[in-house]
């Protein structure tokens, strides 16, 4: 396999998966500071 190619598969795979993973993470963070202030 060529590395170059393999490199560029994965930094797609990560560059797709990130930004869904940081706006899950920070939706998260959102609703427990809400609920946190509503306690």
């Amino acid at each position: 396999m060529d590395p170059k190619i393999n490199r560029r598969n994965s930094d797609k795979s990560s560059v797709k998966l990130t930004p869904r993973r940081a706006t899950y993470l920070a939706t998260l963070r959102e609703r427990d500071l809400s609920l946190g202030a509503l306690r």
